[in-house]
């Protein structure tokens, strides 16, 4: 089996990488714009550097048998305010559109990271997400193309990067290492879901192996609910810090309360899985890496 990964480089792409990689029948050959590239060294993988926005760049990696899509511009706030809102559209929705042109072509099953989608989050992150969705169902209604759409909740870990999208354990990580306010968008009472980076990753290899056709929207989470308060706080103790907490407001296109936890029978049932690493285990599993990484800041 032949497995190409857009997006390899980046953070979740280079996890799943990893998991593949342990089964030794796999090829895997990566698409990389190296736009927020980790440092990882994936050993053993043919990747080429391309983007997802230029179909000929997909074409360079022949015909794959699977292909998992991670390529994208993330930012529940950050896309608007850095005024990226066409690259969003380019990459997330027109990319997309590129991968399943791709896998019509070839026969390939298409492997989607996605998120939640709710109708009342309105921020370009979301809106390009949901259009991405909609192609990959429309895709297997007229051409057959198998999606298996990936929902992934609050992802966190090893190598995940804080910047430039600021994603929540990094940045509570680097303000409690640094004995800084750990800043909270809304009020914190948000109820979240979070997910270990290599619970996400066996899931992605477990969709590989499927046999699965159709179109089919998954969410991948512990089904654990907690409050953004409580996680800040956890990482708070975790770390010893002397860390305050400080409210910014209302975060751009997203609602005062949210309340979003995976419903984890449908992973359970087509998988026989479900994401079991609680955050106490997954923070202490990747505390020394950030204190590392951001020491050397």
């Amino acid at each position: 089996m032949k497995v190409l990964i857009t997006g390899i480089k980046g953070f979740i792409g280079s996890h799943i990488a990893k998991r593949i990689l342990e089964e030794k029948n796999i090829e895997i050959i990566g698409l990389d714009n190296e736009y927020t590239a980790t440092d990882k060294i994936l050993d053993g993988i043919s990747i080429i550097q391309g983007d997802v926005t230029k179909y000929e760049d997909i074409e360079k990696c022949g015909k794959c048998d699977v292909v998992i899509h991670c390529a994208g511009i993330l930012g529940t706030n950050e896309i608007a305010e850095m005024g990226i809102i066409n690259m969003a559209n380019d990459v997330n929705i027109n990319g997309t559109v590129n991968v399943l042109e791709y896998c019509k072509k070839y026969g390939s099953k298409h492997i989607f990271a996605t998120k939640p989608n709710p109708k009342d989050w309105m921020n370009p992150y979301t809106i390009t997400k949901q259009a991405a969705e909609n192609y990959c169902q429309m895709y297997w209604n007229e051409y057959k193309v198998t999606t298996i759409a990936l929902s992934l909740l609050w992802v966190y870990g090893k190598e995940q990067r804080q910047e430039p999208v600021n994603k929540f354990i990094p940045t509570f990580m680097k303000y409690g290492i640094e004995n800084k306010p750990i800043p909270i968008w809304n009020t914190g009472e948000q109820i979240i879901d979070c997910c270990y980076i290599e619970d996400i990753a066996e899931v992605f290899y477990r969709a590989v192996k499927s046999d699965y056709q159709g179109y089919i929207k998954l969410d991948v989470g512990t089904g654990f609910p907690l409050t953004v308060n409580e996680v800040a706080n956890m990482v708070i103790k975790l770390l010893n810090s002397n860390s305050e907490l400080d409210y910014l407001g209302k975060r751009l296109g997203e609602p005062i309360e949210t309340a979003i936890v995976a419903d984890t029978s449908h992973t359970k049932r087509l998988f026989d899985y479900v994401p079991s690493t609680t955050l106490e285990e997954g923070l202490l599993h990747c505390r020394d890496w950030f204190i590392e990484q951001f020491s050397k800041e």
